[in-house]
């Protein structure tokens, strides 16, 4: 699909400007107000490209699933704005239909900043439901106290949050096992550990899955573990109108290695 785009002015003089691309379901042409599909939002890294295949990748298993898939550059944001953009999405959605987010490297950042944050002042948007972080940086610039601050927001996270890290990242691997008992201390993350994968979110990639629901031309297993987290989400909550992104089957798909939880 072609990702429709969609402009944002934040501020009352316009300070800050952002666009959202937008993957519809598949067969979707529009989307009605309330919006009655879940709702992922992904936060990307260090990339110009939109297009990008880890990017389109998951916005395609979305869309499968019959999800609606918005993207938007983090570099571009600040996490003070994502409140502003969050709740407006929000308040477009079905009470109770659930808005998922997904952050890659300094995506994955912003992101938990913003929910830990969140969180403790209580002004998380209903809705939100579930996250995904893929190689968190932890701390963004030389300063130490950004560990100790992401730590604090990672102890606050109060949505069920999946954080993917490989063991073998030479760039986050020293800040990630800082923080990793904070991790492991809070009841609502699951860390998923891998051997290998680098910083590249290719976490023990297998690159290609195979099932019917599934992308099945460069896909990264980083993205097969967030798209499953979600189904599983989706799965232990309130079913929704619209009839469509149910959990898919379980098929015969690629095995995919073994990750440390």
């Amino acid at each position: 699909n072609k990702l429709i785009p969609e402009a944002f002015t934040i501020g009352v003089k316009g300070e800050s400007k952002l666009s959202i691309a937008w993957d519809l379901p598949k067969n979707v042409e529009e989307i009605t107000i309330p919006v009655q599909y879940p709702v992922v939002l992904l936060f990307t890294g260090k990339v110009q490209d939109i297009n990008c295949s880890y990017i389109r990748s998951m916005t395609r298993a979305c869309t499968e699933r019959g999800w609606v898939a918005g993207v938007i550059e983090a570099e571009q944001i600040r996490t003070s704005d994502l409140q502003i953009v969050i709740n407006t999405i929000g308040r477009r959605m079905e009470k109770g239909v659930p808005l998922y987010i997904i952050g890659y490297g300094v995506g994955a950042y912003k992101m938990v900043s913003f929910l830990g944050e969140g969180a403790r002042s209580d002004t998380l948007h209903g809705n939100i439901a579930g996250a995904v972080a893929i190689n968190n940086p932890i701390k963004i610039g030389s300063s130490h106290h950004e560990i100790s601050k992401s730590g604090n927001n990672i102890a606050h996270l109060s949505v069920p949050t999946m954080i993917i890290f490989a063991e073998d990242d030479p760039q986050l691997r020293q800040n990630t096992e800082k923080v990793l008992p904070t991790m492991l201390a809070n009841p609502n993350v699951i860390v998923v550990r891998t051997k290998g994968g680098g910083h590249a979110s290719w976490h023990s990639s297998e690159r290609v899955w195979r099932s019917p629901t599934e992308v099945t031309l460069d896909s990264t297993w980083a993205n097969y573990a967030a798209a499953k987290f979600f189904d599983s989400l989706l799965s232990t909550g309130q079913p929704y109108k619209a009839g469509v992104g149910q959990v898919p089957a379980e098929s015969n798909e690629t095995k995919t290695p073994r990750s440390r939880l």
